[in-house]
């Protein structure tokens, strides 16, 4: 183990870790700007990034040319503030007038859906001596936050556009089956979208940003891209679904978990493994014990599938994934040893596991398990 990861299992206090590709994020991002063109990139760093690590990866993007952000709680939001982050903060989730000052504070640009809320960030914002830039949220048939494209919409926006202190900066909506085959719903809510924005235009009301594609747009509806889009997952090197793929983007995952074996042991036939004993050595057997279990974001519904790669080799764990730990069988691993590096997602070179693989054999989406990773295991950026 190289003086690196000597450092991070010091500072973490376990022998366990992920590591974060900040060179596949870039690639990433580059493969991302060459299909964008003019639209600005607003790039998704709530879920701490998708577990890979919202501080760092945010100031890495910004010292890569992307200047704007989304998150979707205002802790996540004063992370990134006090990581030095200086950069537009769009918060996409409505909160409670309560916390208007920390709003106006950190200069976040949140997501307005009433006029009540838009009162009370334009009073506080003139308390402060500042003007606050928001962006209207507009339901065009997700069914989860945003006015409702009526004519009593336009009628409230259009006095939000009256306060004092505010600037509505950006007009924003999102797609609810973009990665789907049947793109007829998705261009029913883009036809609302635009629809909505030519009646805000004849009030005089012409926002800079107005947004709707997704991480699925993106990569299947490029006629959306608008002023500008919003890549997720993409950023972290999957694509949202096995549905919606392209060949004109070159995605690498960012994310490796891994581990080291911390205890070994030589069983005989018939030997169990685990809760509910679902594993019975049919030969006499060598099980090692990884310190990674489903608290830190490794599926207990992937037990029965679970592979890791161990010295060149797969090999399949053994019995039920713990809460903390999980068991290897290590029988046909040669010469292993306590110490070895187990690798749960990622790749040798030889051998790889994707949050794919780990998807097709749990049940459990890609971003949950991507977002799961990133819960209690440290954190190395490589």
């Amino acid at each position: 183990m190289g003086k690196g990861k000597d450092k991070l299992k010091s500072s973490a206090l376990r022998s366990a870790w992920m590591e974060i590709s900040l060179a596949n994020i870039l690639h990433n991002v580059k493969e991302i700007q060459k299909i964008a063109g003019k639209s600005k990139i607003i790039a998704m760093v709530k879920a701490d990034a998708y577990g890979h690590g919202a501080t760092e990866i945010s100031t890495f993007l910004a010292d890569n040319g992307i200047d704007y952000f989304a998150i979707a709680t205002l802790k996540e939001g004063i992370e990134l503030r006090r990581a030095g982050l200086n950069k537009n903060i769009i918060l996409l989730s409505p909160v409670d007038n309560y916390y208007a000052d920390i709003i106006v504070e950190n200069d976040f640009m949140p997501i307005v859906t009433s006029l009540d809320n838009a009162k009370a960030l334009s009073e506080t914002a003139k308390s402060y001596g500042k003007v606050l830039s928001i962006m209207i949220a507009l339901d065009t048939g997700m069914g989860r936050i945003g006015y409702l494209p009526n004519p009593e919409a336009i009628d409230e926006i259009t006095k939000i556009a009256k306060l004092d202190d505010i600037h509505i900066k950006g007009l924003l909506s999102h797609l609810s089956s973009s990665p789907e085959t049947d793109k007829s719903y998705s261009y029913m809510q883009l036809d609302k979208f635009k629809d909505f924005t030519e009646k805000l235009k004849s009030k005089g009301i012409n926002p800079e940003i107005k947004t709707i594609a997704n991480s699925g747009a993106i990569v299947s509806m490029r006629d959306m891209m608008l002023d500008a889009i919003r890549p997720g997952i993409l950023i972290y090197g999957y694509f949202p679904e096995d549905t919606c793929t392209c060949d004109d983007l070159d995605l690498k995952p960012a994310l490796s978990v891994k581990a080291n074996i911390i205890h070994m042991q030589r069983v005989k036939k018939g030997f169990c493994c685990s809760y509910g004993r679902k594993f019975v050595a049919k030969k006499d057997s060598i099980i090692g014990t990884i310190p990674v279990g489903y608290a830190d974001g490794y599926p207990a519904n992937y037990s029965g599938n679970a592979k890791v790669i161990v010295n060149g080799k797969t090999a399949p764990i053994a019995g039920a994934i713990c809460m903390d730990l999980c068991m290897i069988d290590l029988t046909d691993i040669e010469n292993s040893k306590v110490g070895d590096e187990v690798i749960l997602l990622g790749s040798d070179g030889k051998n790889t596991i994707t949050a794919l693989d780990i998807e097709k054999g749990s049940g459990m989406f890609r971003y949950e398990i991507l977002t799961g990773f990133g819960q209690r295991l440290p954190k190395q950026f490589i």
